[in-house]
Formats: C-alpha cells, sequence, structure tokens
C-alpha cells in the first residue's frame, strides 16, 4: 500500500501587474472620494457670507464711522429671550440713554438669520408694550442657533444696530 503524498499549492506570485492594479484601485477610491466630497461641499454653500464683499470693504470706513457714532449715544440696549419650545419664544428689548432714561420712541425693526443656512430668514416684529419695553413673539421653522439682528430708528433719525445669537429648542 502506498501513502499519497500531500500536494502542496504553490505560492502565488505578487506581479508587477498586480501591485499596478491594487495601486490604480487604491488611487481610484481616493480621488472618487475626494471629488464627492469637494462637489458636496460646493453644493451646500456659497462661501459667500455677504452679498458684494468687495463693494462692503470699500464702504468698511463707513461701517466704522457708524459704529463710533452709536457708541457715542451711549445707549443702553438689553435683550433676553425667553425660549419656549417647539421653536418659539419671547423676545424682551429694554432700551435706556446715556442718562439713563427709558426710550420709548424707537421703531424696531429685525430678522433672524440661521448661521448656516440661507433663505430660512424670519422677521422679527417688536411691540411696544404700554409703560412696559418692547417685546416680540417669535416662531422659528427648525430649533438651534439663529442669529438676532435688530435696529432701532429714533424719531430725529438715530440708529442703533444689535446682534445677538439666540437658541431655540
Amino acid at each position: 500500500m502506498t501513502i499519497a503524498e500531500p500536494q502542496t499549492k504553490s505560492p502565488k506570485l505578487m506581479t508587477g501587474r498586480k501591485v499596478l492594479i491594487i495601486m490604480i484601485c487604491f488611487f481610484a477610491v481616493i480621488f472618487t472620494m475626494n471629488g464627492v466630497l469637494a462637489w458636496l461641499a460646493f453644493d451646500s454653500w456659497s462661501g459667500l457670507v455677504v452679498d458684494k464683499p468687495y463693494e462692503r470693504g470699500i464702504k468698511y470706513n463707513d461701517v466704522l464711522s457708524a459704529a463710533k457714532t452709536q457708541h457715542a449715544l451711549g445707549w443702553r440696549v438689553n435683550v433676553s429671550f425667553d425660549a419656549q419650545g417647539d421653536g418659539k419664544g419671547r423676545l424682551v428689548i429694554t432700551a435706556a440713554d446715556k442718562t439713563g432714561q427709558k426710550l420709548d420712541d424707537l421703531s424696531w425693526t429685525g430678522v433672524l438669520k440661521r448661521p448656516t443656512y440661507e433663505g430660512e430668514d424670519v422677521v422679527v416684529a417688536v411691540k411696544t408694550v404700554s409703560g412696559g419695553p418692547y417685546q416680540a413673539q417669535i416662531s422659528v421653522p427648525k430649533p438651534g442657533q439663529w442669529d438676532l439682528y435688530l435696529k432701532a430708528i429714533t424719531v430725529d433719525g438715530k440708529t442703533y444696530l444689535l446682534e445677538q445669537r439666540l437658541w431655540f429648542k
């Protein structure tokens, strides 16, 4: 009786062709993923924070002058926000001049903007409560962070700008 000898497999050789195919596949995956991620990045945000940045840059000295004028007014504006859930909240604004006298003759305009999305702006309707502070009921379509931009104008044309970040649940 003869015993059969075990068959041994010959090891597969790593040829230059296999190495080339592996490298091409590796870099194809890398370039494909980079392309997909770049496409998603360009498609999701324009990269512009403001419209017409060149023109705004030229007029930056006007912005500095307006900020200096606003600072010279000496107004003390306090904004408190009470989040009420479901994207709703109440905004309470108090304003006083540099002597501490309450400013009752202000006309307010405001808007809420998402810092991460465009096109979801919400207009803020500020109302004067008799004998009390200015108030606004706010309702936003999505929870999260929102930037509040308020502008107060007096009867004689003095303006006050305010920015504040709010959080809605």
